[in-house]
């Protein structure tokens, strides 16, 4: 299982919806940042979200681990702490 940090600047807002409900699983770590476990590789991550908005999204998924330092809201704080390797 992978723990990435999505990160994405959506070049057409009609996907919005369709992106947050891919995501629904994920944390929301920023705005357009989101936390998330799982069996998908990085590629699968990019080409699930890149399909989904005809390819009208500029996006970035990296693995993260500890050590790592941030701060913002209280539920990516806690993800973090919990499920970071």
């Amino acid at each position: 299982m992978g723990t990435y940090l999505i990160s994405y600047d959506l070049l057409d807002s009609d996907k919005e919806t369709d992106l947050l409900a891919y995501l629904k699983n994920a944390t929301m770590a920023t705005k357009s940042a989101y936390l998330l476990n799982t069996n998908m590789t990085p590629g699968q991550l990019v080409d699930g979200i890149r399909k989904l908005t005809n390819n009208k999204v500029n996006v970035y998924v990296l693995t993260i681990a500890n050590p790592y330092s941030g701060w913002g809201p209280p539920a990516a704080n806690d993800w973090l702490t919990k499920n970071l390797p």
